[in-house]
């Protein structure tokens, strides 16, 4: 659910400010853009040691309402246009895929990958679904992912430099974290203190 959230709070931004402040509004996404890998690891790590790793999660749910409310306030009133595009349902059905590869990479290690029957039989879904998604995207008037951008090059070069920018700045907050606890000793929150200054 998080993918679209930036994109969606961008034009929500663009929607609500006067044209003379979008840029201040935009600037504003960016600083939280820019603040929460810093404040993330910190508030993530009190919270796992001073209740659980589940309410890293459940803390967002007051803040959701909270965002909600006051972007409902920010929009009432305003011209509404309503549009029905088409929805390719059975793209979105087959990135069912993209989940069991998560899920498989998840617990392939802790479950001695092939030797297990969940990793067999969610390596065969993922190869599966995604076979059937490439397919039906390439091929469908309507993809809920329009994999024919990837011809033109610019449009892959940049979406590949992008893969492995961001791969390369999110191992880091994950792996580095991870490492500090298990072969340092380091508390959630130490961890936390440690890996925000990256």
């Amino acid at each position: 659910v998080a993918g679209p959230m930036y994109p969606i709070t961008q034009a929500l931004l663009i929607s609500i400010y006067p044209p003379h402040k979008r840029g201040q509004a935009i600037a504003l996404l960016a600083m939280v853009t820019v603040v929460a890998p810093i404040a993330g690891p910190i508030l993530g790590g009190w919270i796992t040691d001073n209740y659980s790793w589940e309410w890293i999660f459940f803390i967002n749910i007051p803040i959701g309402i909270f965002a909600s409310t006051v972007v409902g306030a920010q929009l009432k009133g305003r011209p509404e246009r309503l549009e029905t595009p088409k929805m390719d349902y059975i793209g979105l059905a087959t990135l069912i895929g993209v989940g069991a590869l998560q899920i498989l990479l998840d617990l392939g290690n802790d479950e001695d990958w092939f030797n297990s029957t969940r990793i067999v039989v969610l390596a065969i879904t993922a190869a599966l679904a995604l076979t059937v998604f490439l397919i039906w995207e390439l091929t469908d008037r309507d993809p809920i992912v329009n994999l024919k951008l990837f011809r033109h090059r610019n449009f892959s070069a940049g979406t590949a430099a992008m893969v492995v920018a961001y791969a390369a700045f999110f191992s880091v907050g994950l792996l580095v974290p991870l490492w500090l606890q298990r072969n340092l000793g380091y508390t959630a929150i130490w961890a936390g203190f440690a890996t925000a200054p990256i």
